[in-house]
């Protein structure tokens, strides 16, 4: 996982819709954090998107149609996070 390479003292989770998912999913990131890095995990730990987010964003939308039935964790990590917090939710994208 991405927050492995952090060294990580505070876990949290946040609202990920709908899940599971099949096309967009809606992530309501935390409102008090500022601009930072969102990553999505397969069950492996391998990276399989990675984008940026800004002040102010508190709600992200992710294509999840392309990927393969599955498990991922996504993950949020903060730009100045001097906590070493990360937020992650657990996610099943579904194929019909």
């Amino acid at each position: 996982m991405i927050s492995a390479q952090y060294e990580i003292e505070i876990r949290r989770r946040w609202a990920s819709y709908p899940n599971p998912v099949s096309d967009r999913l809606t992530i309501e990131l935390p409102e008090e954090v500022g601009s930072g890095h969102l990553y999505v995990l397969d069950l492996n730990g391998q990276l399989v998107w990675e984008g940026e987010t800004t002040a102010g964003q508190a709600v992200q939308k992710l294509d999840m149609s392309a990927y393969a039935a599955g498990t991922y964790s996504v993950e949020y990590v903060p730009r100045d996070n001097p906590e070493r917090r990360v937020w992650t939710s657990r996610v099943v994208v579904v194929r019909e």
